[in-house]
């Protein structure tokens, strides 16, 4: 087995609306679910087939979700996503 590359990243969030407000302003495709559904990803490419298949985000909606309490040493209390974007001031 090889592997090939990490394909999805899963998120909880508390705002699936707002939340997919992001994603769509950073060029992703919502390829199911959608702002008012309870799970929903979004795709680099759309349609997703086999050559197309790759950097997914997911978002689990999770109304009651609260991020883990800072921890000295620790940034952001449970590890980093980086996303690369071609302009950083943009707002959102």
């Amino acid at each position: 087995m090889k592997l090939l590359s990490i394909n999805a990243l899963t998120l909880c969030t508390r705002d699936m609306r707002r939340s997919c407000g992001f994603y769509s302003k950073l060029g992703l495709t919502a390829t199911f679910g959608g702002p008012d559904a309870e799970f929903t990803t979004f795709s680099a490419e759309a349609p997703v087939t086999a050559a197309t298949n790759r950097l997914h985000v997911n978002l689990v909606h999770a109304p009651a979700y609260l991020p883990p309490p800072p921890q000295r040493g620790v940034p952001g209390g449970w590890g980093r996503a980086v996303i690369f974007v071609d302009d950083s001031a943009a707002s959102t």
